[in-house]
């Protein structure tokens, strides 16, 4: 079982184990940041005391989660993810949702998870995902960042219209910075409907390449217009899902896009998924592309380091 560490953050702290292969192996951490790692000192330190054939790993990122926002799924009332109607809401922060005292924490920890980046799907612009330390009693010590990635999904019908819908929101985004004075002064024209001046200020940062868009397609046609899509209007895209990436695996290596692959969709789970494959993950790994990862974000785990005697991970 694997176990988080709860006491990370002493001025001091020495976790000694065995690696993968068998070895010893010792990493010391000093006001929360790895410092060593091999035969090191622990002298003036806390030694935690570990199971017999504990491995050390650093700590697991749980990307796409909802963990925090969800109790019981079938269970309306305990569930933060139903949208509104409202197909584009950029200024909506999930984190803000983020309830650290959610049965699920406790379990995501002793499967070695120490930190998530909280996402939801429901609307074309679905709002800001946020990232998490599962270590936090409250949300002042849990949340690390609110506004890490504006998030969308692209699919089902009507995509050249969700496709549009996208790039014109994107323009206007921009528009919208070029005229702040007239817009302030009401001296200027009116967004298209649906688009308010917070809407628009909060994706300015994405219009401008400067934070990730999170879209979500699985479909390999659909991955190509999002890609065709973003370098128009030069965004930093990130694809999520991507059940028939392998397809498009050149494109994506080619414009350096990452993208956040669901492990368990082996094959045609929906019409979407039609060409979904196991190794898809592998394919895209050959070609190059990076994978289960968001820009910029691995940094704020690096101090984070789980224990156990049989990990799953």
């Amino acid at each position: 079982m694997l176990v988080l560490l709860t006491t990370a953050l002493a001025e001091c702290l020495v976790v000694k184990g065995v690696d993968a292969g068998g070895a010893t192996l010792a990493v010391r951490m000093d006001d929360g940041r790895v410092t060593a790692t091999g035969q090191v000192s622990s002298v003036g330190c806390t030694v935690p005391e570990l199971p017999t054939g504990a491995v050390i790993t650093p700590g697991l990122v749980a990307v796409n989660s909802t963990i925090g926002l969800s109790e019981v799924g079938m269970e309306d009332a305990t569930v933060e993810l139903i949208g509104d109607g409202d197909p584009i809401r950029p200024t909506l922060r999930v984190a803000d949702a983020y309830d650290p005292a959610s049965v699920h924490v406790p379990v995501m920890r002793l499967g070695g998870i120490t930190s998530a980046v909280l996402n939801v799907w429901d609307g074309l612009i679905a709002g800001q995902s946020g990232w998490v330390r599962l270590a936090g009693a409250t949300q002042a010590e849990a949340v690390v960042a609110r506004e890490v990635a504006v998030v969308g999904s692209v699919g089902g019908r009507s995509r050249a219209l969700q496709l549009d819908r996208l790039a014109e929101v994107m323009e206007e985004a921009r528009v919208y910075a070029a005229n702040k004075g007239k817009v302030t002064a009401n001296a200027f024209r009116e967004f298209p409907e649906g688009l308010s001046v917070r809407d628009l200020e909060a994706l300015g940062p994405v219009a401008r390449g400067e934070r990730p868009l999170v879209v979500g397609a699985d479909r390999a046609s659909d991955i190509e217009a999002v890609l065709r899509m973003g370098q128009q209007q030069g965004l930093k895209l990130v694809i999520s899902g991507a059940a028939e990436g392998w397809k498009v695996r050149e494109q994506l290596a080619a414009t350096r896009t990452p993208v956040i692959v669901d492990p368990l969709v082996y094959g045609a789970g929906s019409f979407d998924q039609v060409h979904g494959r196991p190794d898809n993950a592998a394919l895209l790994a050959e070609a190059g592309v990076t994978e289960d990862a968001l820009p910029n974000l691995a940094p704020l785990a690096q101090a984070d380091y789980v224990h156990g005697p049989n990990p799953r991970h």
